[in-house]
């Protein structure tokens, strides 16, 4: 535990190092446990616990892939790949009332059924948690020749865990810090689907291609041409789902009840109804909530970048590059919040976006 001294006037130093450390009280008995005072009626006080003994995370990682030649410099492959984290650092809400029925939402005395009383909030930092992930890679490649690169990339895949990781600002709560078991599930930062296609063409017309490279003047004119484009697409990352919290337990929070598909088809989705909120109701006061953490998934991703650029040669090694860059070139929408709260008036619909098509223009000279 901490210990605070302090000088008498400022000046003289609480104590020295030669004399030992003072006499002090700590509020824990020989074994670490907090002690209970006889009068616990207000505390004040949100305390962290940090463990005495240093438990190492660890992750067993194992993959397994094929790769086949197709010729003509195209390569196919593919993989299996997953993983199993153990002793994963979370925190954890330990001075929660274990839950019972008809407990504790309104009770004037639950603080006092608290496992310490004297205590508000108790921040357990432990490697307790535990993770999953498993995921099938496909790639098929073209390495550069005949003025072409190209690769495309999709992983299928699947990451579970009971606890978000402290630093998460999303991190959804632990409603009961007594059965990790049931927060079993999806991972908050789990993407199932993910497809990158990118590629450089260049253009074989004019100077330094295979048609009209000999031809005066229009060979430089319509020559050095290259485009390049990456295009991803994705599912959307996981969301909770919140409402207010009826337990009275101390816990981090209350789940609601999922009672269907939040799914709606890709043609009915609106910005004011991105999923069905009739999937999912509040849950009565004193009531654990079925809901997964990750209860549905928000908006994917559809982005395309594009850049055309051209080298003209100037004189000898001096040569100006001008390139323009089309980030989101086709303009579509990339939604990136939805109100998750079911209380809310607006509950399901889409909260914002992230930025529209932008344009830039680069010119480098190469000397």
């Amino acid at each position: 535990m901490d210990a605070t001294f302090q000088s008498v006037d400022g000046v003289t130093p609480a104590y020295q190092l030669s004399q030992g450390v003072p006499p002090y009280s700590p509020n824990a008995d020989v074994n670490g446990l907090p002690l209970i005072p006889t009068s616990v009626t207000k505390p004040s006080s949100n305390v962290t616990q940090v463990p005495r003994t240093a438990v190492l995370p660890y992750l067993q990682e194992w993959q397994f892939g094929i790769e086949q030649d197709l010729g003509h410099n195209w390569v196919a492959e593919i993989d299996y790949e997953g993983n199993h984290g153990v002793h994963q650092p979370i925190e954890l809400p330990i001075n929660q009332i274990a839950p019972t029925a008809g407990c504790c939402f309104g009770v004037k005395n639950a603080q006092s059924l608290r496992p310490y009383p004297q205590f508000l909030t108790i921040t357990s930092l432990v490697n307790g948690g535990a993770s999953a992930y498993a995921a099938m890679l496909a790639e098929l490649r073209h390495s550069w020749s005949n003025g072409l690169s190209l690769r495309a990339a999709y992983t299928w895949a699947h990451g579970l865990d009971d606890v978000d990781a402290p630093a998460r600002a999303d991190a959804a709560p632990v409603q009961n810090v007594y059965n990790l078991h049931a927060q079993w599930g999806t991972s908050m930062i789990n993407i199932p689907q993910r497809f990158v296609l990118s590629g450089v063409y260049s253009l074989p017309v004019g100077a330094g291609g295979r048609w009209l490279a000999d031809t005066p003047v229009v060979s430089q004119v319509i020559g050095h041409w290259r485009v390049s484009a990456v295009a991803q697409f994705q599912k959307g990352y996981p969301y909770f789902i919140s409402q207010g919290d009826t337990l009275g337990i101390f816990s981090g929070g209350q789940y609601v009840n999922r009672v269907g598909s939040p799914d709606i088809s890709r043609g009915s989705r609106t910005v004011a109804r991105w999923f069905n909120p009739a999937a999912f109701a509040a849950t009565p006061q004193d009531t654990l909530g079925n809901s997964p953490r990750a209860a549905l998934y928000g908006p994917g991703q559809n982005v395309w970048d594009i850049a055309v650029m051209r080298d003209i040669p100037i004189w000898e090694r001096l040569t100006f590059t001008l390139r323009a860059d089309a980030h989101n070139a086709f303009n579509h929408p990339q939604f990136s919040g939805l109100n998750t709260t079911i209380t809310n008036a607006a509950f399901g619909s889409v909260t914002g976006a992230q930025d529209p098509r932008q344009l830039l223009i680069i010119g480098r000279l190469t000397f």
